[in-house]
């Protein structure tokens, strides 16, 4: 997980709803340092949702996260 978010890039909210969608998903908890925390769900094609304690949440995707996604095409690259 550590890996996953270190390297996931901010995307629109719009690729959750349009281009990446899985029914595939792990789900948990951040806590940083200072307190923060957000849960998360990653969903096995490389997108993930982190809805902040606080309020608010934000989409993040890591096309290299080296879960297979079950529901890719076969005709789109790994």
């Amino acid at each position: 997980m550590l890996r996953y978010f270190s390297k996931a890039v901010p995307v629109p909210a719009i690729v959750s709803n349009h281009d990446c969608y899985s029914p595939c998903s792990a789900d948990g908890t951040l806590t940083f340092a200072d307190g923060h925390s957000a849960r998360w769900t990653l969903y096995s094609d490389g997108l993930s949702r982190l809805d902040w304690r606080a309020g608010g949440s934000i989409f993040l995707f890591h096309a290299a996260n080296g879960w297979r996604d079950p529901f890719q095409a076969y005709d789109a690259p790994p």
